[in-house]
């Protein structure tokens, strides 16, 4: 029997996604949601789960209003993609460039521009401020990331012990607030 080459994912909806054609999927929020609920940050190595969707809310609450729907949307290459830790990501140019391409679709999907340095600034923060929490005992300059010379006060109010159905429900609210 002859390999069946396939080029798609089916999502959580149940639509296919194929990734040879990125351009003519229809990208859908609730996919986007669930996806990005399901998946752990630090590739599942952090002291309790801790999930895309959550870090995308905390960049989107990090940013003026006029960034924040970018803010919540830049990492949903990974619903798609799925999630690869930075190191890792830094060595897989392909996988850089299909990223790259989606994340040009969605751009334009969603109506956002993710080209803003202070959408990086945000998720680095974001990232300092995961870090901080799940990871107390590190020595955070070792990771490269950006110590902030003012720890804004939402780092003192992130709540990590959230379940991906909740997740899920909380990045579809943010949405609906950025989108209405």
């Amino acid at each position: 029997m002859a390999k069946q080459d396939y080029d798609f994912i089916v999502t959580s909806t149940g639509r296919k996604f194929y990734m040879k054609d990125i351009e003519k999927n229809q990208l859908h929020i609730e996919d986007i949601a669930i996806a990005l609920s399901r998946i752990c940050r630090f590739a599942g190595h952090c002291k309790r789960y801790y999930s895309v969707a959550e870090h995308s809310i905390l960049v989107a609450n990090l940013l003026p209003p006029e960034f924040a729907l970018a803010g919540l949307l830049h990492d949903a290459t990974e619903a798609y993609l799925g999630d690869v830790t930075r190191p890792l990501k830094n060595q897989l140019q392909q996988y850089r460039d299909i990223e790259d391409r989606l994340h040009g679709h969605i751009e334009k999907s969603f109506d956002v521009d993710f080209s803003n340095p202070i959408i990086k600034e945000a998720d680095d923060l974001a990232l300092f401020i995961e870090a901080s929490h799940l990871y107390p005992n590190e020595d955070l300059k070792t990771w490269g990331i950006k110590i902030p010379n003012d720890i804004p006060e939402i780092m003192f109010i992130t709540d990590f012990d959230i379940n991906p159905f909740d997740a899920k429900k909380m990045f579809i609210k943010k949405y609906l607030e950025l989108t209405s």
